[in-house]
């Protein structure tokens, strides 16, 4: 009897312990973050919000690329976190670059944190009127 009790107990010590562990999921994709080199052009673009499919509402925003790339895109005012865009400068920075293992319906799949202004230089006349 005493033998019984062990197995029983043993047994639903082992199934628990299964049932526990089949919880945990270790592949669940994780956010992937490395440190990059961007520059940030001193003239400012235009985008487009995500439901404006006429390009009825432009709205300016901040013209970047990231190290080995050949042409500027655009970035909002706010993409990079930690980072104050001052219009008439070019920037190179080094920023934290987040690939989201799940990002939002409405955004990118990149999030950037600034790390340090590498350089920043004054473009152009400070006088000229804009």
């Amino acid at each position: 009897m005493r033998t019984k009790i062990y197995l029983v107990t043993l047994l639903i010590a082992f199934v628990t312990i299964l049932g526990l562990t089949a919880c945990m999921n270790e592949d669940e994709p994780k956010d992937i973050t490395k440190e990059v080199t961007m520059y940030v052009s001193s003239e400012t673009g235009i985008m487009y919000d995500l439901f404006d499919s006429e390009g009825e509402f432009p709205i300016e925003c901040m013209l970047v690329k990231e190290q080995g790339e050949d042409e500027y895109r655009p970035l909002a005012f706010c993409g990079i976190q930690g980072f104050e865009y001052e219009k008439g400068y070019e920037y190179d920075l080094r920023v934290n670059k987040t690939t989201l293992a799940n990002p939002p319906a409405d955004g990118s799949i990149y999030k950037y944190q600034l790390v340090r202004v590498v350089e920043k230089r004054q473009v152009g006349n400070p006088n000229e009127a804009e």
